[in-house]
Parts: C-alpha cells; structure tokens; sequence
C-alpha cells in the first residue's frame, strides 16, 4: 500500500473528520453497484464527498473501519517510533562499545559486548547506589 492511500482522506458532507480514503473506495463500489460508474471516486471526493446517509447505504460499517484503520495507523506509528528509538539506542551502545574497546571498525565480538554490559552494569548500580546514600541522607535515613 503506498503512502498516499495510508494518509489520504477523502471528505465527508456532515462529518468534518471525513474518512480514510480506503473507506471511501468501499463506499464508492457499493455507489457504482448501485448507479454505475458515471462519476469517479475521484471526482466524488472532489465534489465533497458522500453525505453521512450515503455511506451509511453504500457502506453501511464505514464508522467502524475507519475507527479502526484510524488506530491502526496510530498503533503503527507507534511502533515504528518504538523502533526508531531503539535503533538509536542500540547505535549510541554499540559505539560505545566500539570506543571502550579501542576498534575503528568492524562488529565487536561476543565477549567485548558481554565485557562492556558489564561494565556499564557496574558503572549504573554505583550511580544508583550514591544515589540512594544521597535520598537516605535527605530523609535523615541512614
């Protein structure tokens, strides 16, 4: 699917939010069934588009498709930031490990992945460690 169908919106008479264009091609075959296809999608879309009364004739569950593509397309997004932002994690470690092991290029391997987590790992439970001497000095803890 291209970009365009997964963004575009076609319009709606009634309904400001108007509707993933994918609904609008439904309702659109369930509108040339019924009158033949003297006008295209296109030109439906561009004379604005059904009125709420007609998608609810040509496509009756067209509410309920474009809710869910609708939170589809937000679940998707969500995911692919997810994944952007551990791509970005994983790069940031991975040179990390490239410089705490000396190497201008190339992978490391197991044991200097496994050496530098662990160093990392004892690095943090220090941090955490000062830090929770430090909120036990606040509260007057020991």
């Amino acid at each position: 699917m291209s970009d365009d169908i997964e963004t575009r919106r076609a319009p709606v008479q009634g309904f400001s939010a108007g509707i993933p264009w994918s609904v609008h091609c439904k309702a659109y075959d369930g509108y040339v069934a019924r009158y033949g296809n003297t006008q295209s999608a296109e030109t439906l879309a561009a004379r604005g588009g059904f009125g709420v009364g007609e998608l609810d004739k040509f496509y009756p569950d067209w509410r309920r498709a474009s809710d869910e593509i609708t939170k589809l397309r937000t679940d998707r997004d969500s995911l692919r930031k997810a994944l952007d932002d551990r791509w970005a994690a994983d790069l940031k470690a991975w040179k990390a490990i490239m410089r705490a092991t000396g190497k201008e290029r190339g992978l490391p391997d197991n044991k200097e992945v496994i050496a530098y987590l662990v160093a990392e790992m004892d690095r943090l439970e220090n941090e955490l460690s000062i830090l929770r001497r430090r909120l036990g000095d606040d509260n007057g803890e020991p």
